[in-house]
């Protein structure tokens, strides 16, 4: 297959679902930037830093859509650099982000890796923490064959979290039906 070719496979896989192309699997959760050092050093004598992307539900997209799965990721991001680099990210994975929503009153949450000595997380406020049930109304739920949800999700304490997952969850079910 050519880089052509795959560009476009890609590209087809990205694009929003309609109702003749149903989704296989949505993911939903957050994703954050990542830092982390260049080399295994400590953070703080670090001068060179790595910046990726890390979440559990859109890891699993990307891996879904590389096997060529019909895939869409659901969250929030920031309106800011960092959001722009994580959708970008997703998407060029062969991911729909079609229905993510970019809020721009809030950042995009970011974590940073100390080698050897832990993660720390600066997620308070971002916007997938902002998220509702309300958010999920754009998706027509009897297009989707799987919902994805990690327990990081499932455990959040907003609205991002266990009621909102479960109930936008259960709705989507019961509107296949």
């Amino acid at each position: 297959m050519s880089s052509e070719e795959t560009a476009a496979a890609r590209a087809a896989r990205a694009e929003p679902r309609t109702r003749s192309r149903p989704i296989d699997v949505l993911a939903i959760g957050e994703t954050m930037a990542l830092v982390t050092p260049a080399r295994p050093e400590p953070l703080e004598s670090a001068r060179d830093f790595y910046v990726g992307t890390g979440g559990a539900e859109s890891n699993v997209a990307c891996h879904l859509a590389s096997a060529g799965r019909a895939v869409e990721w659901f969250s929030a991001l920031g309106d800011d650099p960092l959001g722009r680099r994580v959708g970008a990210f997703i998407e060029a994975s062969g991911v729909s982000i079609a229905r993510v929503r970019h809020d721009p009153d809030a950042p995009t949450g970011l974590y940073v890796k100390d080698p050897g000595r832990g993660v720390s997380y600066y997620r308070k406020g971002s916007a997938a923490s902002r998220l509702g049930p309300g958010d999920l109304s754009a998706i027509d739920a009897t297009q989707v064959r799987i919902v994805h949800l990690s327990g990081i999700t499932l455990a959040c304490p907003r609205a991002a979290g266990t009621s909102w997952a479960l109930r936008s969850t259960a709705r989507m079910r019961a509107e296949r039906s």
